[in-house]
């Protein structure tokens, strides 16, 4: 009985495995030509690696996942570790993006104020 879920299971993963792999080589591909249209603006030139590097990450995980769809097991550990390095760094961006916000809202409630009580002197 057990091994007979084992084999519904691998039969499911690499049904999924292969689904998922063209979105992740879609999205992949999208993040590399966004990183390098953004390396044409003057500040884009700084910033244009991280999202070059997701699309490498995932293009490698979409990759990794087609090749358990087609009976390589063992690519399941090199497209997770492609993942989370990804979601790693995405986790790290949106902690930076929340950090920004929240001082730029500050920022500008400051500056208000102070705009404010110029206006009284």
């Amino acid at each position: 009985m057990e091994m007979d879920n084992l084999a519904v299971l691998d039969d499911k993963m690499k049904v999924v495995s292969g689904e998922m792999s063209g979105w992740l080589k879609l999205v992949g591909i999208v993040s590399i030509v966004m990183g390098g249209l953004s390396a044409l603006t003057i500040i884009g030139i700084i910033t244009a690696w991280l999202p070059i590097w997701q699309g490498v990450l995932l293009l490698k995980a979409g990759n990794d996942f087609a090749d358990v769809s087609r009976e390589k097991q063992e690519a399941v550990l090199s497209g997770l570790k492609n993942l989370k390095i990804y979601f790693i760094i995405q986790g790290i961006i949106v902690l930076i993006g929340i950090v920004s916000s929240i001082l730029a809202i500050f920022l500008v409630g400051v500056s208000g104020i102070m705009d404010t009580f110029r206006g009284l002197y």
